[in-house]
């Protein structure tokens, strides 16, 4: 197995799994509403303060999609690695 596929198939693992799932579909998402909750509230905010706050709450949304973009990077190579491998095994390389 190659780096490529070992990646990828960990990050597939990853996402299906019922730890990632509840981090993002719990945990993730319960931070994201408590921050836009807490910038629709009319106290007084600073730029910066809103602006941080507009930040956590993109890398949080961020976070949540890593395996999605590592298996996207890793798809290609794979694909890749297949073709090769089976060109070798047809003689054609």
């Amino acid at each position: 197995m190659t780096d490529s596929k070992n990646i990828h198939d960990i990050m597939v693992k990853l996402k299906e799994s019922d730890g990632w799932k509840y981090l993002t579909e719990t945990i993730i998402k319960e931070d994201i509403l408590k921050a836009a909750l807490d910038m629709a509230e009319n106290k007084p905010m600073t730029p910066d303060e809103f602006n941080f706050r507009r930040g956590s709450m993109h890398a949080a949304n961020s976070f949540s999609s890593i395996p999605d973009k590592i298996i996207s990077q890793y798809q290609d190579q794979v694909n890749w690695d297949e073709s090769l491998e089976a060109a070798k095994e047809k003689g054609e390389g």
